[in-house]
């Protein structure tokens, strides 16, 4: 049995809705000390809703949320270890920089040498030194961001919630501040818990991540894995691009279906299978457009997983091609290559062969 003070946050099948819509429904999990954990999904899935259960904003109807192995469901949030930045930063525009950091401390009536000592450490971290006497109005976004950072570390809360905070800068400023998050996080080593839609971010920045979708976990685990190796349809195609193939299940063997497409020909496809299927079911083939590659329709490609095509479209992108393989009537494969890689100059109308390997594609729950 799991001990539950080896975590900074556990979610016990927590539970809430407004009114006939269930925001969260069912959600069990459990981040570590010193994690950097984001709930991923798109708009309506839940994730904020769940960022707001465990800092106290939203009553449960149903479930417990322990933090450090405590339960805190009726701990008012103000008497929680934790800290919220929101996507709207919330500065007060009449303080400066330095009475907006120390602002909570004021409110705990520490002693004005304990807050100047705490409030220049805080705006050291977030690299905002000689900004103390700025107004909000006087900042850019980036910087703005930062003091929200600096105010809601300035307590040392055990938690730092984070509900979309990069949402509202540039892309150029968004990936600088991802980097600093990311920074900030290993430099302070507390436990973050980051809400966003941007399966980017969620990649660069997470240890972990929690897919969600429809108020329930779809899949937790690592970056990487969710990525390689999503656990139904829809975290494969919220995370990232893919390839969907139509197929049905002819055999499997130690974790290898043979399958053969449905709707785009009758062609023998390969996939890892990791979820139980029998001989005459049907499944999708998931492929990863990186994956994939082209080959003239003339060489031989002997007994190759893959699928016989016509290039519909070549897109140019800086350092990757993007082709859009026809393979049907109206189905289309999508492959991104490195510009200059191994298919040339392939251009439209070209008859091609689109393969990859069986280690690259698996089989899909819906």
């Amino acid at each position: 049995m799991t001990n539950p003070v080896s975590h900074a946050i556990e979610l016990v099948d927590i539970r809430k809705a407004y009114g006939d819509v269930v925001a969260v429904d069912g959600v069990s999990l459990a981040i570590a000390h010193g994690e950097f954990f984001s709930l991923l999904g798109p708009s309506g899935c839940g994730k904020t809703t769940t960022l707001r259960v465990i800092a106290g904003f939203a009553t449960l109807d149903a479930g417990d949320v322990r933090l450090g192995g405590v339960s805190t469901t009726h701990v008012p949030p103000h008497r929680r270890d934790v800290n919220t930045v929101f996507q709207q930063y919330a500065l007060f525009p009449h303080m400066t920089v330095e009475e907006n950091v120390g602002f909570g401390l004021r409110v705990r009536k520490a002693s004005r040498s304990d807050i100047r000592a705490a409030v220049g450490d805080a705006l050291d971290m977030v690299r905002l030194h000689g900004c103390e006497g700025r107004r909000p109005t006087e900042l850019s976004g980036g910087q703005q961001q930062r003091v929200a950072l600096a105010r809601a570390l300035v307590n040392r809360p055990s938690v730092l919630l984070l509900d979309e905070p990069l949402a509202a800068l540039d892309l150029k400023l968004r990936q600088e501040m991802r980097d600093e998050l990311k920074r900030l996080q290993r430099e302070v080593g507390i436990t973050f818990v980051y809400v966003t839609h941007d399966q980017d971010e969620a990649m660069a920045l997470s240890d972990r991540m929690a897919v969600m979708n429809g108020g329930r976990v779809e899949q937790v685990g690592p970056g990487p894995d969710v990525y390689e190796h999503p656990s139904n349809r829809f975290v494969a195609d919220f995370i990232g691009a893919t390839n969907f193939v139509p197929v049905q299940v002819l055999s499997v063997d130690a974790g290898v279906a043979l399958t053969q497409t449905v709707g785009v020909g009758a062609a023998r496809l390969r996939a890892q299978a990791r979820v139980h299927l029998a001989p005459g079911e049907r499944s999708t083939l998931s492929v990863r457009p990186e994956h994939v590659r082209l080959v003239p329709r003339s060489e031989p490609t002997g007994d190759a997983n893959g699928l016989a095509g016509t290039v519909a479209d070549r897109t140019y992108l800086g350092a990757t091609v993007e082709y859009r393989v026809r393979v049907g009537d109206e189905a289309e494969l999508v492959v991104v290559e490195p510009t200059g890689g191994g298919s040339g100059q392939v251009q439209p109308g070209a008859d091609v062969s689109v393969l990859w390997s069986v280690g690259d594609s698996w089989l899909l729950s819906d």
